[in-house]
């Protein structure tokens, strides 16, 4: 990928953050919760908050996809906002993510959903719709939840901290159905944590939110197309520390960067050779300077973007958000 290129894909429109509430004479009477069955309305209500048209549209699409997901995760079907919220109650009390991760995705998302809409603010409906994401990430069939700072489809919208992805990449899909799919969120975190016990790191901490893709990215290495293993052993390079008498490698790194979580690895398109290109250029720029992961990739980005203006000002943007290095 061109520099300038992958910097503006990565740069963010910030929206003005408006928190009055949205009164139509149309939705007053329904409930937050049952905007999300009616794709038209929810699209329409988040244009009247001043969200662009466009991303209207995105965000109230991964609104259906994410219930939808979540109802096929466990063959429950779900028509209204009432059957809704008590599939989300059930969830939490089956659910292993930790009780923070619990109060913030459940209990809050179905008191979100059980409010007046006419008595609904931006806010309220944009945490929702986070939230919602959240769970469908983590629980759904078929989906990932991701940061929705750093991914470049979708503006930065403040509240809006999380959305879903789908890969386009049928070797993606097809480990995702094999990996996923077919295990429960603490059966993936159990195997999630083990597999990076085997790489040296013993205290992960790894959010639930992010073991989906750490376990595709794992598995890609073996199991994916030939661009998709030569990014993964780059990053794995990236995230090397120290290697052991028997030769073994260890790669205490791996989690100092947000690197294995990148759209382009599991949707397995174009770009996907040039980002192997610069993390390749970050390993080497790392090992020749003994400088941090996140130093060393503020380091060879600048030097990518010289003196040019426009680029400076996009890499700023960048760095200031923070995007695929580990959150501070």
């Amino acid at each position: 990928m061109h520099f300038i290129q992958q910097l503006i894909l990565l740069s963010l429109l910030l929206l003005t953050n408006l928190t009055s509430t949205y009164a139509n004479p149309t939705t007053a009477a329904l409930k937050l919760g049952d905007l999300l069955f009616n794709e038209k309305l929810l699209k329409n209500t988040l244009k009247g908050f001043n969200i662009p048209d466009a991303e209207a549209i995105r965000l109230s699409r991964y609104a259906r996809i994410s219930v939808n997901s979540l109802t096929q995760s466990r063959q429950q079907s779900v028509k209204n906002n009432k059957e809704l919220i008590s599939y989300i109650k059930n969830l939490n009390a089956e659910s292993s993510l930790d009780p923070s991760t619990k109060i913030k995705t459940t209990d809050i998302l179905n008191a979100s959903l059980n409010k007046n809409v006419d008595k609904m603010s931006k806010d309220d409906l944009i945490r929702t719709l986070s939230n919602l994401y959240y769970v469908a990430g983590i629980s759904g069939k078929n989906i990932m939840g991701v940061c929705a700072t750093c991914n470049k489809e979708t503006p930065l919208i403040p509240g809006l901290d999380f959305i879903i992805t789908e890969t386009n990449s049928s070797t993606t899909k097809n480990l995702f159905t094999k990996m996923i799919n077919s295990k429960d969120p603490d059966i993936l975190s159990k195997d999630v944590s083990g597999m990076l016990r085997s790489l040296g790191i013993k205290d992960s901490n790894l959010a639930p939110i992010d073991e989906r893709p750490m376990a595709l990215f794992l598995a890609l290495k073996e199991s994916g197309s030939p661009a998709q293993s030569a990014y993964v052993n780059a990053v794995m390079q990236l995230s090397q520390t120290s290697a052991k008498r028997n030769g073994d490698r260890e790669f205490g790194d791996l989690l100092e960067h947000r690197l294995w979580n990148n759209q382009d690895l599991f949707d397995n398109n174009e770009f996907l050779p040039e980002w192997t290109k610069l993390i390749q250029e970050v390993s080497a720029y790392k090992k020749r300077t003994k400088y941090s992961v996140e130093k060393s990739w503020e380091d060879t980005l600048t030097i990518r973007a010289g003196h040019d203006v426009d680029k400076n000002t996009k890499l700023q943007s960048l760095l200031k958000k923070g995007c695929f290095m580990k959150p501070k």
